[in-house]
């Protein structure tokens, strides 16, 4: 277990400072070339269809972790520094925090157009609909939806692989990275394929539901980490456990709603409400009782404690892997 612990703590001090770099080579986006090829094949292969988006998912989850173990095998004495690199470019807390910021500066300096290009980048509805208080709520919305899917649930999957495979006598360390990377492949399928819309809602139905299943216990546990990481940066963690608990549901995802009221209710303010979508307008319930209004303050608090929220999962693994 010392191995993971030193993987963990590595991979995080290293995204924390040097964030998620764009290259050719990031495992996430090799994946992507992957899916994307698999989906071509399969429209060929005239399996376009349900069928053919569980082949999509088999073959992708076992050629994502045949190549990481042919690949860990070979340099079998350097594998401590594969697994770094898994594990790092698993996490995105720093760039999510980054984005944050800029849709925060553009709000401070009261440059709506700028702040609606920032936030474009964060969300899937059209901007460009949205005032300044829309923009910072949607921003809000997208750094609390995407702490469970960007850290929270890729640690907590390397945490239950290591567990796992020091209980059943395989290597923690090698069991780890594969939990981590059958979760980020299949939340790179979700963000690909994962649409309710007429091209892929059968298609990617198989990729959809294992991500659904695969953040459903992180999720929960986000409602009380955001709650005790918000008492640390001194905002409501009350309001942020009787929210999350109570609006959880109200949104359309079976998880994104849990990480988003609990920030709601810390922040005292309303997230989610009607949107604006490529495929039309959406009227989705409003999440948290507090005001509508929100600012760049609310978006620095929310970056403050997503942050904190990070460094209180890593104490939470950490002392699971230590335990056992």
């Amino acid at each position: 277990m010392k191995e993971c612990l030193i993987v963990l703590l590595v991979a995080f001090v290293l995204d924390l400072y040097l964030g998620d770099p764009v290259y050719r080579f990031h495992p996430v986006r090799l994946i992507g070339h992957l899916i994307h090829f698999m989906e071509k094949l399969l429209e060929r292969l005239k399996l376009f269809n349900r069928l053919g988006g569980f082949i999509l998912l088999l073959a992708t989850q076992t050629i994502a972790a045949s190549v990481f173990l042919i690949i860990y095998s070979l340099v079998s004495p350097y594998s401590i520094i594969v697994a770094v690199f898994i594990v790092y470019s698993s996490l995105s807390i720093q760039d999510l925090v980054k984005h944050g910021k800029t849709v925060m500066s553009a709000l401070e300096k009261d440059d709506q157009s700028q702040a609606r290009d920032a936030v474009q980048m964060m969300i899937g509805r059209n901007a460009k609909y949205l005032d300044k208080h829309g923009v910072a709520r949607a921003a809000v919305e997208s750094i609390a939806e995407n702490f469970v899917d960007g850290f929270l649930s890729p640690m907590f999957w390397f945490t239950l692989g290591a567990s796992v495979g020091e209980l059943i006598g395989l290597s923690p360390l090698t069991m780890g990275c594969v939990f981590i990377l059958t979760y980020k492949t299949t939340n790179t399928l979700d963000s690909m394929v994962g649409y309710k819309n007429k091209r892929y809602l059968t298609f990617g139905t198989a990729s959809a539901k294992l991500d659904d299943l695969m953040n459903y216990l992180p999720a929960r546990l986000g409602i009380p980490i955001i709650a005790f990481s918000a008492l640390v940066c001194r905002l409501d963690g009350r309001q942020a456990l009787l929210v999350g608990w109570k609006d959880r549901l109200k949104h359309s995802s079976p998880n994104a709603g849990h990480a988003e009221a609990a920030v709601a209710g810390a922040l005292r303010i309303q997230l989610n409400g009607p949107g604006i979508y490529p495929h039309g307008k959406v009227d989705k319930p409003w999440l948290g009782t507090g005001t509508r209004m929100a600012t760049a303050k609310h978006l620095k608090q929310s970056s403050h404690l997503v942050l904190t929220a990070a460094f209180v999962t890593m104490a939470i693994c950490i002392a699971v892997l230590a335990s056992i």
